[in-house]
């Protein structure tokens, strides 16, 4: 008996070994400062390609940290035994090999970069429950398809710059499109605009693209988007707010649609009557 239940323990003890745990062991936490007891995943240590995001003994894990995934060239799936309430900046950004992450209904907010060089991501659905997300947050990603929050008032700056979007409808309740949004979505064909829409194009800063007036640059929002013939918006839009370029930053500023050559006449006709006055 004794025998067989030190075999039994031993071989236990080789299986653990053998195969990487994808729970407690494989991340560090470190404590959440707004939710008492409540932990978030500082860094993920381990190798599995497909990573559950666990609850941590008595404590759930509330939020992904900033970078905690960054770089990662293993993962290709991520799921979550609980729900998170955050993920943090860069926390999974240039994992390029992940193609499937499931967010849960307990998020509300997206970190700026959380998903940006995520090459093989094609598709995400934003829940419901999401109420924020930062800059540039599937910039450079590999996204085909986005389902967005309806509860999202703004789509900020960089969020899909040089993706592979094909169309995007966005939602009700959006106010704002910002700066170099879709900068660089040479397969967009078209975009459904709401009917709570105000403006398009926003400021940014830049040293590297404005140095002698400061660092001040105005980013065209459908800048380079090449394959765009249709965008449609509600009739109830009967003016908007475009954001081109400033009078003194003719040299450096761009308009919302710079080279967009293939909008159609009857686009750029319902664009001009809504206030743009910039090119195509």
């Amino acid at each position: 008996m004794k025998r067989s239940l030190f075999l039994l323990i031993l071989m236990s003890f080789f299986l653990a070994i053998a195969t990487p745990s994808i729970f407690a062991g494989d991340f560090e936490y470190i404590d959440d400062l707004y939710v008492k007891g409540g932990k978030i995943i500082a860094k993920y240590t381990g190798t599995a390609a497909n990573v559950t995001i666990p609850y941590y003994d008595d404590s759930v894990v509330v939020g992904i940290g900033r970078n905690a995934f960054s770089g990662n060239r293993t993962i290709t799936r991520v799921s979550f035994e609980g729900g998170i309430r955050t993920i943090g900046e860069n926390a999974f950004s240039n994992c390029n090999n992940l193609t499937e992450i499931n967010l849960p209904a307990t998020l509300t907010r997206i970190g700026s970069g959380a998903f940006s060089g995520c090459t093989k991501l094609r598709q995400i659905i934003i829940p419901e429950s999401v109420i924020e997300w930062g800059d540039e947050v599937f910039s450079r990603s590999g996204l085909t398809t986005i389902v967005i929050s309806k509860n999202i008032k703004e789509i900020p700056y960089g969020m899909f710059i040089n993706t592979p979007l094909e169309q995007i409808i966005i939602p009700e309740g959006v106010v704002r499109i910002g700066a170099e949004t879709f900068t660089g979505c040479t397969n967009l064909k078209a975009v459904v605009l709401p009917s709570t829409i105000q403006s398009i194009g926003g400021f940014i800063i830049s040293w590297d693209r404005n140095p002698e007036a400061g660092g001040a640059s105005y980013g065209g929002a459908f800048e380079n988007c090449t394959s765009l013939t249709t965008i449609t918006i509600s009739n109830s839009v009967k003016q908007m707010q475009f954001i081109n370029r400033a009078e003194w930053d003719k040299d450096y500023g761009v308009d919302n649609f710079k080279n967009c050559p293939n909008i159609s006449q009857g686009t750029k006709e319902l664009l001009k009557n809504l206030g743009y006055n910039g090119g195509f």
